[in-house]
């Protein structure tokens, strides 16, 4: 009766352990699964961070392209006033220049007339 007992005992002993044994193995099939399930949510939970950091930057350019259309446009109408402004001024000197040289060209003409020979009266 003792040895029964005593082999009963290593059996169960046995037993327990092979269950110890089983268990941890199951649990580590589990933890790795946990693991990969988490590494996928990771993996799906970054692309949408990824996409949320790409849009917020697709907005930011959006904004910056905005601003620089507006500069390019204000730079645009300043060069078409400067423009304006320089062929009025143009306009301008072309007419005192016309006016100095009908002038000047009149001038001359009084200039000859009055250096003209002129005959002698006695």
């Amino acid at each position: 009766r003792f040895t029964s007992e005593v082999t009963l005992k290593n059996e169960r002993d046995d037993l327990r352990i092979k269950y110890y044994d089983a268990k941890a193995e199951c649990l580590d099939e589990h933890i790795k699964y946990t693991d990969e399930r988490l590494a996928r949510s990771m993996q799906e939970v970054a692309v949408p961070r990824r996409s949320q950091a790409e849009t917020q930057e697709m907005l930011d350019l959006r904004t910056e392209n905005t601003a620089l259309k507006r500069e390019l446009l204000e730079l645009q109408q300043k060069k078409e006033e400067e423009a304006a402004a320089l062929l009025e001024k143009y306009k301008r000197e072309v007419g005192k220049r016309k006016a100095l040289h009908n002038a000047l060209v009149e001038l001359r003409g009084n200039i000859r007339v009055y250096l003209r020979p002129k005959p002698l009266t006695e």
